[in-house]
């Protein structure tokens, strides 16, 4: 029994030692915390930044909206004034129509009044030739034949 004793004894102060370096591995291990400590840490910083992001971000969409609202109200105010434009031109386009048509009318109207006026100038000097050659005709002491007259 002696040499199981001695077994044992040896088998006892192997675990011994080895429950002695396990524990110097769990010290070791427990004074070396920083390690998933510090991976929680990036992770908190991480997760700081992508907070901080979604901040910025969501003022960023905040202020691209009241842009937006701003540009909506410039294009609407500009379709109005287009539209105002395009009616305002029409209009004008129909006061050139109704210009151009009067001048046309009032055109024609002194293309016949210079005929008529030529007609009646015409028809005066007509008129002047004849009582002038009527009084030459009938002045005493000249006898004219009507051969002689002319108009």
């Amino acid at each position: 029994m002696s040499e199981d004793a001695h077994s044992s004894s040896l088998q006892v102060r192997m675990l011994e030692q080895q429950n002695q370096v396990l524990k110097t591995k769990w010290s070791i291990l427990q004074s070396q915390k920083t390690g998933p400590s510090n991976m929680e840490n990036m992770l908190k910083a991480w997760v700081g930044s992508l907070q901080k992001q979604l901040e910025g971000l969501g003022q960023e969409k905040a202020s691209l909206e009241a842009e937006r609202g701003n540009m909506e109200d410039l294009v609407a105010e500009f379709k109005t004034k287009f539209e105002e434009e395009i009616n305002n031109r029409a209009e004008k386009e129909n006061d050139f129509v109704q210009l151009k048509k009067d001048l046309d009318e009032d055109y024609i109207s002194r293309q016949k009044l210079e005929v008529n006026a030529q007609s009646l100038t015409d028809e005066i000097n007509f008129l002047t030739q004849l009582y002038a050659k009527v009084r030459v005709c009938s002045l005493p002491g000249l006898q004219q034949t009507p051969k002689n007259f002319q108009a």
